[in-house]
């Protein structure tokens, strides 16, 4: 089964969708991703995996890991969060795999259903109004 990796910006909020047996579509994943990151526009991740979504190979986990290391004060900068779709016990262990390899330093979670991840992320994502400053004499 083909697959790919759909990559979707919708305002503050970055979507991504995998579907089948993605190894193949995954350079031109990061390719795409490397463009929100150097949009250089704050953005919170909904990372869905969808349930045709096939184990990914041990290499592909190496090569996410290395590309978070690579972009990994960018990421911190810029994604204020990221949920997780994660149907499948072996994509939960996938993710897994990723994390103990280099750790996500930004807020995240895993969720069941992808309406709870949205509005979890869209309030990471809400611009943080600054705090007035007041001046005594």
């Amino acid at each position: 089964m083909e697959g790919c990796i759909d990559v979707d910006r919708q305002g503050d909020v970055v979507v991504v969708r995998f579907q089948g047996r993605f190894d193949d579509a995954f350079e031109a994943y990061l390719e795409r991703y490397q463009q929100v990151l150097d949009a250089g526009r704050p953005y919170a991740a909904v990372f869905v995996t969808e349930p045709d979504a096939r184990m990914p190979s041990h290499k592909i986990a190496l090569r996410k890991a290395e590309w978070m290391k690579t972009n990994r004060e960018t990421s911190q900068r810029l994604c204020r969060g990221a949920a997780f779709i994660l149907p499948s016990p072996l994509m939960r262990g996938f993710l897994r795999a990723v994390i103990r390899l280099q750790p996500l330093d930004i807020p995240h979670a895993v969720f069941r259903e992808e309406d709870e991840a949205m509005a979890w992320v869209r309030g990471l994502a809400a611009p943080v109004e600054p705090v007035p400053t007041f001046e005594f004499s």
